[in-house]
């Protein structure tokens, strides 16, 4: 609101308080660089005399360290910040605000990417990329099907599984569907999802570089971590479009998917 006293917090410790303008708006410039490392960031805005109300979302934020600085870095492919808003309390998918080698080149991927895969202690996946605006979509986890959807006006798709992911290496596979149910573009993406001991994160990188994970707690009262693995460009998981796969859901076939192969 107009005249607040905005918070920002860094891992639930005030960085700063400013005041939003009479348009609501506000701006924080820190005078110290942040630490490297993994941060969460939430805000709490205060009115007169009211109680404080805290923000619906936190921003985890991931800043590496290059160079002989620990404070400095340069932004490459590999390394660079990375950014994901998230529902403070878990209940909703994370959104990509930043992450390095920037989005997937329409020319070579048609826009189709997985971004996101968020669980928390329970292993439920809630899955979200992006495909072309108003595109179908058909999600697999470990060649089942999950469910088809449509991507939003915002280009962005999501869909959840009822089923707790397994330790283990998984394959999700995301078909962009056209008329008919056909194929036009495939692409698949590993991950892996490790037994979570007290001193990691519980998840890991499967084939080299392919994503971030993004760890932390659960917020108001809830049990546990929260986990996001943030994928990078996808393009190098596109695979042929040309193929017909056994098991493969056209949206008119029922629960007995066709079984060809070609």
């Amino acid at each position: 609101m107009p005249g607040a006293a905005v918070t920002v917090l860094e891992d639930d410790l005030p960085l700063g308080t400013v005041k939003a303008d009479a348009r609501g708006e506000w701006v924080m410039i820190l005078e110290d660089p942040l630490a490297p490392g993994t941060a969460q960031f939430a805000l709490t805005a205060t009115l007169a005399d009211r109680e404080p109300v805290a923000s619906a979302d936190v921003v985890v934020l991931n800043l590496p360290a290059n160079g002989d600085d620990p404070n400095r870095f340069q932004p490459s492919e590999r390394e660079g910040v990375v950014a994901v808003l998230s529902p403070r309390h878990g209940d909703g998918p994370s959104r990509v605000l930043q992450k390095p080698g920037g989005a997937v080149p329409a020319d070579l991927a048609g826009d189709l990417s997985v971004e996101t895969v968020d669980f928390g202690t329970d292993r439920l996946p809630l899955i979200s990329g992006r495909a072309p605006a108003g595109a179908s979509v058909a999600v697999y986890l470990d060649n089942r099907f999950l469910a088809a959807t449509r991507a939003g006006d915002d280009g962005v798709w999501r869909v959840s599984a009822d089923t707790s992911l397994d330790q283990g290496a998984h394959q999700i596979r995301v078909d962009q569907l056209v008329d008919e149910g056909v194929v036009a573009l495939r692409i698949e993406q590993p991950f892996s999802v490790a037994a979570p001991p007290a001193d990691a994160a519980g998840v890991q990188v499967h084939e080299g570089d392919k994503l971030w994970a993004v760890v932390r707690p659960a917020q108001s009262g809830a049990d546990g971590l929260r986990y996001t693995l943030v994928f990078r460009a996808n393009s190098d998981q596109i695979t042929d479009p040309e193929v017909i796969y056994p098991g493969q859901l056209f949206p008119a076939a029922t629960a007995e998917a066709p079984s060809r192969a070609g």
